[in-house]
C-alpha cells in the first residue's frame, strides 16, 4: 500500500486495508522521505524515484508481481 503525498505516509490505510489480510498479503510502503524515511536531498522526492524504489522494494523482497490500483481522478 503506497500512500498519496508528499508529506504522509501510510498509517490512515493500515485500520481498513488490514482487514484483507486473511485473502491478501498487504505490504505498507512509505515514500522516500516520507513517513519514518530519513529526509533526504529533495531532488530524489519526485514519482520517478519513488516508482524505482518500489520496483526496487519489489524485487528485494522478491514480490513477483504487485497491483498498483489508481484512484479517479
Amino acid at each position: 500500500m503506497l500512500h498519496g503525498g508528499p508529506g504522509f505516509d501510510h498509517s490512515i490505510y493500515r485500520p481498513v486495508y488490514s482487514a484483507l489480510s486473511d485473502i491478501a498479503q498487504i505490504v505498507y510502503l512509505d515514500h522516500r522521505g516520507n513517513g519514518r524515511s530519513e529526509d533526504g536531498p529533495h531532488e530524489h522526492s519526485n514519482l520517478k524515484q519513488w516508482g524505482d524504489d518500489v520496483r526496487a522494494f519489489c524485487s528485494v523482497s522478491q514480490i513477483p508481481s504487485y497491483s498498483a490500483p489508481r484512484s479517479a481522478a
